[in-house]
Parts: structure tokens; sequence; C-alpha cells
């Protein structure tokens, strides 16, 4: 039970304890200093933690934390924490290529562990390739712009076409107004339609009696004594006897006048007394026959 404890501290300690690792950038550009970090091994015994650009070994570390060979590194320190160790370097710029960074912990000749990383360093905009990108961006900015004031143009039309529907849903809320009202007016005058027809159906109901009262009283008197005489004197040639009563009057006129003359003037045996009494007589005769004509001839009634 004793002996139980230190293993459990040391297993304790162990697990805390780092073993070795690398932390770089995956891209860097060309000709610029650069730094990684590389966390040393405390969970066994090394001699010596070697790095390596590619296969060049650019700097040396021992445990006591004295760093040598620091070749191509601008500088190189080393920091002691809670996790251990740790390695932290800046290194010289580097050419346009790819590179790897490697770690490699040494007991004596042997190699006890090994970490590795990669890294892209790339070329940086020369001064084309800086304006070129700044045409591109002038571009781009411009396009945007003008994308812009198309939206911008798009707004307002948009406006427009709003401020067109709003005026046109208030013409159309007027029109159903005035639907509205013409719709109430023939309502009214449908009712108006309809009161007006109960009074025309009630006036014949009123005046249908009356009506057929006076058509049965008119057919009994077309049925009545009367009616024959009525067709009988429609019947008779008014004008030739109008005519005849009027001849009549002027002959029968005529013969007063001469009687009348003849019992104020003595008349003897003179002869215009006979011319007179001759022509008088000649137009009674004439007078009766165009009587007689008119009555029987061509002017009698037909």
């Amino acid at each position: 039970m004793k002996g139980f404890f230190p293993i459990l501290a040391v297993l304790l300690i162990l697990g805390y304890a780092s073993a070795l690792s690398i932390s770089a950038p995956a891209e860097i550009p060309a000709s610029t200093n650069w730094p990684f970090s590389v966390g040393l091994d405390s969970q066994g015994s090394y001699t010596k933690t070697s790095i390596y650009i590619n296969d060049a070994e650019i700097s040396t570390v021992f445990p006591a934390g004295t760093i040598s060979d620091a070749r191509y590194v601008s500088s190189a320190a080393i920091f002691t924490g809670g996790s251990g160790q740790v390695l932290y370097v800046s290194a010289l710029g580097l050419s346009e290529g790819t590179y790897t960074v490697k770690a490699k912990a040494f007991n004596g000749d042997s190699v006890s562990s090994e970490q590795s990383a990669t890294i892209t360093i790339f070329k940086p905009f020369g001064e084309a390739a800086k304006q070129e990108l700044k045409n591109e961006i002038k571009n781009e900015v411009s396009e945007f712009e003008n994308t812009l004031g198309n939206v911008q143009g798009y707004q307002e039309a948009m406006k427009g076409d709003v401020k067109k529907l709003q005026d046109d849903v208030s013409t159309l809320q007027g029109l159903s107004s005035k639907i509205d009202e013409l719709t109430g007016k023939v309502d009214a005058t449908n009712s108006s339609i309809s009161s007006l027809q109960e009074n025309v159906d009630k006036v014949n109901e009123d005046v249908s009696p009356l009506v057929a009262e006076y058509q049965e009283k008119q057919e009994s008197e077309k049925n009545g004594p009367l009616a024959g005489l009525a067709s009988f004197a429609s019947n008779i040639p008014v004008l030739p006897i109008l005519l005849f009563i009027i001849v009549l009057a002027i002959i029968a006129g005529a013969v007063l006048f001469v009687k009348a003359r003849g019992k104020s003037v003595y008349f003897g045996k003179d002869k215009r007394i006979n011319e007179l009494d001759s022509f008088t007589i000649k137009s009674s005769r004439e007078e009766e026959d165009m009587a007689k004509e008119l009555s029987d001839g061509k002017w009698a009634h037909k």
C-alpha cells in the first residue's frame, strides 16, 4: 500500500508532461521573417533536440535549456511553463516554395521522437499585381455603384408604380361608391315601378267592371229598335236630297216673288210679262230636270 502512492504520483506527473510537438503557420509571404514554436519532449530522457528546415539544421537545444548552432534564424529562446519547455524561433525569410519543419529528439545517437509540419511560402504582390488588383477593386466598386444606382432607379420607379396603384385604388373606390349610389337609385326606381304596377293593377280591377258594363250597354243599344233606323238612315243619299231641297226652295222663292210682283204691278197683256212667265216656267222645268238627274244620275249617293 505504501508503494502504491509513489507510483500514482509519478503517473500523474507524466500525465501532465508534454511530448514533442511543432506549431507553425501554413502559409508565409516570401522574404518575410516568420515564427514557429517547438514543444520539447519532457516525458522521456533525451540528450538533445535538433530543429530542421527541410534537411538543413537551424538550431540545437539541450536539456539544460541551452541553445547552440542557431543558424538561419533571427532569434531563438526557451520558455518553461506548466506544460514543460517551449522553444520559440523567429526564422529568416525564405523564397517561394514548400518547406518542411522538423524536430528530432536524440537519446545518444538514436532518435527517440520526431515531429514535422509543412509550410508554403508564396510570392507577395508586386507593383504590377498591386495595380492590377487596384484596378479590379476599382472596377468592382464602379460596378457596385452602377448597380446601386440602378437599384435606386428601380426604387423610384417602384414608388411611382405604387403611387399610380394607390391612385387607381382610390379611383376604383370612387367608382364603387358611385356604383353603390346608382344601385340604390335603381332599387328605388324598381320599388317605384312595383308600386306603380300595383296602382295600375288596382285601377284595372276598378275599371274592368265599368268597361264590361259599358260594352254590354253598347250591345243592348245596338240590338234595340233604333239600331235598324240608324242603319237605314246611313244608307239614304243625303247630298242629292239636300240639293233637291235647296232647288225647290229657290223655285218656291221665285214663284212667291213673281206672285208678289204681280199683285203690285199691272201686267195686262204686256209682252214682257209673257216673256217672264215663259222664262219662269222654262227655268222651273230645267231645275226639276237637274234635280231628277242629280237624284237618279251620276250624282246619286251610292
